[in-house]
């Protein structure tokens, strides 16, 4: 709980405060990188962090986590310019890679599959509260001492954790033996999605260039996890129906996650001139909403079914995905808290089944594997996602630089209405990734968790 505390408090306080981060450093331009270079490193790690978890043990890779996490942190708040807090936005990212997917496989080794459904509620209960306390502490720092003392508040915290888990943390049977790290395949996959996000942002020729290297990437990476001999992605656990319905889910519903995250706050500080504490409390009920409908999801599909429950929360997403691309300039704060809490509960509906699932469906060996990989496509999706997002956003923009809230800078009625139409595109599109989330989620198994003891 203290490790996923420390990443939940990073994303609820820093999503609703980036439009002020980036109109101190500058760099509008570049606004959407500071969310996926983040996601991308956090994902492209969190399969090697599974693998080693399962190897030496859940704990020190935890704790290394955690370290490289605070390292990043410290970054963060000392960085000059923009170029340099995206590169320090990446360290966070690495140690991240640890944080949420070891941290449901230390639930998932702990608890058998009836408490492991209950207990996932409590557990997302952790952003619940710092779904309160992050955006209440982000945007207060913000407007008094300085938006770096968000990044420093994660030292604190993030030492509790590790001290924590090294004194009460205790696993048997590590190191395991025959379990090597696939190297060239991290590397491999690494490449071709950095060069992938690199050919959406980068012009001719180098775009081009780009995406060829992404593609030879992409295959060679293929290639390479059906010959090693351990893999750093299992191909055959997409045999397993769950685990493809799951992921390709995933996929597109983290999209929408990180869209709202990063594009939210744009609404609410540049075109209803709220400030940043406003629009990290517009963000509270979507994770009011995860809570809640994580808390009762894990004790419905006991009883029903993976795809029964699954099946409203994505189907509750499309809807207000798509609400929230009709919003206005004028609209009520009432529709907009109703829509972001709804939105929360699709998540929660979905995003706990699906992970209760697939570490129902694999062995012990492999949980650790398993639970990364669901955490790795809903990061990768968010990665890719918010950058494609972004430039549906900005493409109608006469200057990328009006994402940027400075104090006092207030929109004029044309930038509003310019921000307005890439806000209602933006979301329309995200409103059509939900949608193939949920066609995915109708392939999942309707069946039961087996009772385990």
């Amino acid at each position: 709980m203290g490790g996923i505390f420390l990443s939940a408090l990073d994303v609820t306080a820093v999503g609703p405060a980036m439009p002020r981060i980036v109109g101190s450093l500058g760099g509008g331009e570049l606004y959407a990188f500071a969310f996926s270079v983040y996601a991308v490193l956090s994902t492209t790690t969190t399969p090697v962090f599974g693998r080693l978890a399962d190897r030496i043990g859940r704990k020190p890779v935890m704790l290394s986590g955690i370290g490289i996490f605070l390292i990043g942190s410290v970054l963060c708040a000392m960085s000059p310019t923009m170029p340099v807090f995206i590169a320090a936005r990446g360290v966070q990212g690495l140690g991240a890679g640890a944080l949420l997917p070891v941290a449901f496989t230390i639930v998932g080794d702990l608890y058998n599959i009836e408490e492991r459904a209950r207990i996932q509620g409590y557990l997302s209960g952790v952003w619940g509260v710092a779904s309160v306390v992050g955006p209440l502490i982000g945007g207060t720092l913000v407007q008094t001492i300085g938006w770096q003392f968000i990044f420093y508040l994660n030292v604190p915290v993030g030492l509790v954790a590790a001290a924590l888990i090294h004194r009460h943390l205790r696993e048997r049977g590590y190191p395991r033996e025959g379990q090597n790290l696939d190297i060239l395949g991290g590397t491999f996959f690494s490449v071709a999605v950095l060069m992938l996000l690199a050919g959406m942002k980068l012009g001719d020729p180098w775009r081009v260039a780009a995406f060829v290297l992404a593609i030879s990437s992409g295959a060679l990476f293929i290639y390479r996890e059906s010959v090693a001999a351990h893999p750093l992605f299992d191909l055959s656990l997409f045999r397993i129906p769950v685990y493809r319905s799951a992921n390709a889910a995933g996929f597109f519903a983290g999209a929408v996650l990180l869209g709202i995250t990063a594009f939210l706050p744009v609404y609410v500080m540049r075109v209803r001139d709220g400030s940043a504490l406003l629009s990290g409390l517009m963000l509270t009920p979507l994770s009011f909403g995860w809570v809640l409908a994580a808390t009762v999801g894990g004790r419905l599909l006991l009883r029903h079914g993976f795809r029964k429950v699954a099946f409203p929360g994505l189907l509750l997403l499309v809807a207000t995905t798509f609400g929230t691309s009709r919003i206005g300039p004028d609209s009520s704060w009432a529709l907009l808290v109703a829509l972001m809490f709804g939105t929360g509960v699709g998540f929660g509906l979905s995003f706990t089944t699906f992970l209760v699932a697939v570490q129902e469906e694999v062995d012990v060996d492999r949980r650790g594997q398993a639970t990364s990989a669901v955490q790795f496509f809903r990061q990768i999706g968010g990665a890719l996602g918010v950058v494609v997002l972004e430039v549906v956003f900005v493409s109608g923009l006469s200057d990328p630089g009006l994402l940027e809230a400075r104090p006092g800078a207030i929109a004029t009625a044309a930038e509003k209405a310019m921000l307005m139409n890439g806000f209602d595109a933006a979301f329309l599109l995200a409103g059509g990734f939900a949608l193939v989330a949920l066609l995915s989620g109708v392939l999942s198994p309707g069946k039961r968790p087996a009772s385990s003891t």
